[in-house]
């Protein structure tokens, strides 16, 4: 349970015992020396420092953007090759900024069972110094997608460097915070001529 709740993959006591999380990164659990055919039981000392471990967590540590890419109406993905981050494409083509998360989504603010908290989840673009304020349209367990984006860099641009920002308004903080990021390149092909 505990390895789930992180975003661990392959969850398990090993991954507890060896895979550091966190700031400072620690293991979740220390491995427990017991005699080969013996039952190993968790001992208070252990759920001492569980308790204390899961304690010190951050919502970031809980949720975090596993991957993030711009995708067609269909949510197909553009760049080329595909998962380069690379991306080639026409002025004002309609874009959908797909979010892949890990761990468990917050709760938010005005969530409930019929909304998701879609409401409390904004996708930003950074690029060239502006910045695009996108709605979520859709937020599941592992997945958020923006509403739909006219891409409005100019053609025939150099390629420019892109922040795909997924924020999220957690029900215990005051504010919106930064669930993850991650960078693209987009190269704007240029009208034709005639």
């Amino acid at each position: 349970m505990a390895c789930n709740t992180v975003g661990l993959a392959s969850p398990g006591i090993a991954t507890a015992e060896r895979t550091p999380v966190g700031s400072p990164a620690a293991p979740l659990v220390r491995a427990a020396a017991v005699p080969r055919g013996h039952a190993v039981y968790f001992g208070p000392v252990e759920s001492e420092a569980l308790v204390a471990r899961l304690a010190s967590l951050t919502p970031g540590d809980l949720y975090m953007v596993a991957d993030a890419y711009l995708a067609d109406g269909s949510w197909s993905r553009l760049d080329a090759p595909r998962g380069s981050t690379a991306y080639e494409l026409d002025h004002a083509t309609p874009l959908t900024v797909i979010f892949r998360t890990a761990g468990i989504p917050w709760k938010t603010v005005g969530q409930n069972a019929t909304n998701r908290g879609i409401d409390d989840v904004e996708i930003r673009v950074r690029a060239g110094g502006r910045v695009v304020k996108l709605a979520c349209m859709e937020r599941a367990t592992r997945l958020v997608a923006s509403a739909s984006w006219f891409l409005d860099l100019p053609p025939g641009s150099a390629p420019t460097d892109v922040k795909l920002e997924l924020w999220a308004h957690h029900r215990t903080a005051a504010k919106s915070q930064l669930v993850g990021s991650k960078r693209v390149t987009i190269s704007v092909r240029p009208l034709p001529s005639g």
